[in-house]
Order: structure tokens, then C-alpha cells, then sequence
């Protein structure tokens, strides 16, 4: 982070977003450490660029937020309602439970992978998200096909 200076400053995710739900912050460029984002987003590969959310979320948005462990997470929007919004992760089987809008730190506008730059921001990945959504269905069936597979698989290796 470059303060008004023109110093760079190094901060935490943790720091960043305290800052950014005070409006008192600039945008910043990290590496996610899950793989709840992936297969748009990967583990320690790719760097995003976060500011501050200045305006509604909506849905297809991917956004920071606080969950009720206390931790930040970066997932796509679902739905939105008045004061509280609805996200997935692209990797995930499950919605998360309803955050509060209050608890949105930022928006993921900016994916850089290979020394090429993606605007996050925009009409083509809320498409895509939208798609990623429609499609839980089918990752959950093939979820539970895949773990009801790999028991049979097991119970039948171990014996030998």
C-alpha cells in the first residue's frame, strides 16, 4: 500500500479491511489462501486487486467480507436484500450464511495470472459467475457422486 507520502506500506489483509470499512483505505493487490474461488481465482498463483466497496453490490460481484468466524473471505454475490447479501464461493457446494452489508470490506475488480490483467469489474465475469451459480446444482451432484465412488473404491482396496 503507497501512502499519501509516497511511501509503501505493507498491511494485512485483516488491517486492510479494517481500514476499508472505514472508507480510509486504497486499493490493494494480495493472493487469496484459499480454494474456495477457484478454478477463476487459484491458490497462491493469482493476484487480485481489492478496493474498497463504494457502491451496491451485485450479483455475480465477488466480494471480501468478514464471516461469522471472524475471518475475511473473498466469494461471488448471490442475492442481495436490503442490509444483508447472500454469497457462494465458485468452489463451494454450500451458500454461505447471510453476511451483513456492513461486514463488506471490498470488491475484487482486477485478476492478474501470467503477466495478464482481468477486469473482474465487468459484464463478461458476472457472466460467468452467474453460470458458476447455475450450475451448484450439478457440483453438488457430482460431489456426492464422486465421495459415494471413492467409499466404494476404498472399502474394496482396503480388503485387499
Amino acid at each position: 500500500m503507497i501512502d499519501l507520502n509516497g511511501n509503501t506500506r505493507s498491511v494485512s489483509v485483516e488491517e486492510w479491511c479494517a481500514l476499508a470499512l472505514t472508507g480510509e483505505v486504497m486499493p490493494i493487490k494480495i493472493q487469496l489462501n484459499g480454494k474456495s474461488m477457484e478454478p477463476l481465482i487459484r491458490i497462491r498463483k493469482d493476484f487480485v486487486t481489492v478496493v474498497p466497496l463504494k457502491r451496491e453490490p451485485v450479483k455475480g460481484d465477488i466480494v471480501i467480507f468478514r464471516d461469522r468466524l471472524n475471518r475475511y473471505c473473498a466469494h461471488r454475490v448471490k442475492k442481495v436484500e436490503a442490509e444483508r447479501i447472500l454469497t457462494i464461493g465458485d468452489n463451494c457446494y454450500e451458500y454461505d450464511p447471510w453476511t451483513a452489508r456492513s461486514d463488506i470490506a471490498g470488491l475484487l475488480v482486477l485478476l492478474e495470472r501470467n503477466g495478464k490483467k482481468y477486469n473482474l469489474d465487468s459484464d463478461l465475469f458476472r457472466l460467468y459467475g452467474k453460470i458458476r451459480m447455475a450450475l451448484l446444482p450439478f457440483r453438488r451432484f457430482n460431489h456426492k457422486t464422486f465421495l459415494k465412488l471413492w467409499s466404494i473404491y476404498v472399502r474394496i482396496f482396503r480388503k485387499i
